[in-house]
């Protein structure tokens, strides 16, 4: 049969109505259009280094199917979520930009998704803290230390400057397969991902005092106009 009854109690002030709802199975109404997602944030279980059953989350991810899964290298693992942990060194004009250790786990999801034709969404939400007004900006050794005090200090008047240039450079990093750093030297070996999505910052209330709308929205029209014309200059990234 494709026709069924469902019968439904409701409490109206004490009182008790019987309610038929007759469903008719054979005929469609709306074609739902749900995506299968989710959010993935890195954290030692994802390290292929360090942990022995990396490479079972990358299956299991993989075989979830999932569309624009949001891959968020947070905070509390500095090593893994912040490409220029320290700041560049005008005396011997180095600078420290490293991936080594954010690699692992962004090869990984990357691998599960957009290897197999799925869209992602990277969230690198973490700034460098010595961006800030902060003295320290100290951070473990081992990327897979926690350090859930790295976010600190309160913006300068130099902060969106510098957040928005090192996203630029992140980001071409990440798609045009390398980027130029402040003292002009050219860094190559980036993956040349044809990202489609990218998230500015995630609950950038919680970070560094940004509390008012007018700071988030005057550091993320600068990130977005410096990921234009370093990185995506045809504006193909959402």
């Amino acid at each position: 049969a494709t026709r069924s009854a469902l019968f439904i109690v409701f409490v109206l002030g004490g009182a008790v109505a019987d309610t038929t709802v007759t469903v008719n199975w054979s005929s469609t109404e709306y074609v739902s259009r749900t995506t299968t997602t989710l959010q993935v944030v890195a954290n030692p279980l994802l390290n292929v280094k360090t942990c022995p059953v990396a490479k079972q989350f990358q299956a299991s991810l993989a075989a979830l199917n999932a569309d624009l899964v949001r891959y968020v290298p947070w905070f509390p693992y500095p090593k893994v979520g912040v490409a220029e942990l320290d700041p560049p060194n005008y005396a011997t004009k180095t600078t420290s930009w490293n991936f080594t250790d954010i690699l692992p786990q962004l090869e990984l999801v990357m691998n599960a998704t957009y290897g197999i034709g799925k869209r992602v969404v990277p969230n690198f939400s973490t700034q460098p803290t010595w961006m800030y007004d902060t003295p320290d900006w100290d951070y473990p050794s081992d990327p897979n230390t926690v350090d859930f005090k790295y976010s600190r200090g309160n913006s300068t008047a130099n902060t969106t400057k510098l957040v928005a240039e090192y996203y630029g450079r992140l980001l071409s990093w990440l798609v045009t397969g390398e980027f130029t750093d402040e003292f002009g030297t050219v860094h190559r070996g980036g993956p040349k991902y044809n990202l489609t999505h990218w998230e500015v910052y995630n609950e950038p209330s919680g970070c560094h005092g940004m509390t008012k709308p007018e700071q988030y929205i005057a550091q993320y029209d600068a990130i977005v106009t410096e990921i234009r014309r370093v990185a995506d200059p045809d504006h193909r990234i959402k």
